[in-house]
């Protein structure tokens, strides 16, 4: 043997694979599950079996190295961690549906887009004005994308 051969044989042989990574799905159930706030009703909305998506987020959380969620009768409640996490993976999916958005602009396949997001139960009026205001955007051929999501309280 060589010596380049000889250092290779001394290293310890790793057992433990690579660290599993976080994928955009974990963090897209993740949000689905902090908005619905049950595994049941998270899965309706993402269109999956409940079982696939507890394990999705169970494999979140070993990925991330703590609890995401406290689990109860009375529902799931974030952790702290749970809560930073929830926070980035909003910014992450954004930035990542928008640079998509811009890459099939790019292609000359898609139109710009200008999302709204409301509360839940948004005031009729309000939304009419809303709606009035956007009008002139969407005639200048801007998608508008209308998106209802409830506002969690920020640690900041």
């Amino acid at each position: 043997m060589n010596q380049a051969q000889l250092e290779l044989a001394e290293l310890p042989v790793q057992v433990a694979a690579a660290p599993a990574a976080i994928e955009l799905r974990h963090l897209r159930y993740f949000v689905a599950l902090a908005d619905a706030g049950s595994f049941t009703h998270a899965a309706e909305r993402m269109f999956i079996a409940q079982p696939a998506l507890s394990l999705q987020i169970w494999r979140l959380e070993e990925i991330a190295g703590t609890p995401l969620l406290q689990r109860r009768r009375e529902g799931l409640r974030l952790t702290a961690a749970g809560t930073v996490l929830l926070d980035a993976s909003r910014n992450v999916l954004s930035l990542v549906d928008h640079e998509v958005s811009r890459t099939r602009q790019a292609a000359g396949l898609g139109r710009p887009r200008l999302r709204v997001v409301v509360p839940p139960r948004l005031p009729g009026g309000l939304a009419v004005e809303t709606v009035s205001a956007l009008r002139s955007a969407a005639a200048a051929d801007v998608e508008v994308l209308w998106m209802e999501t409830p506002s969690t309280p920020s640690s900041r």
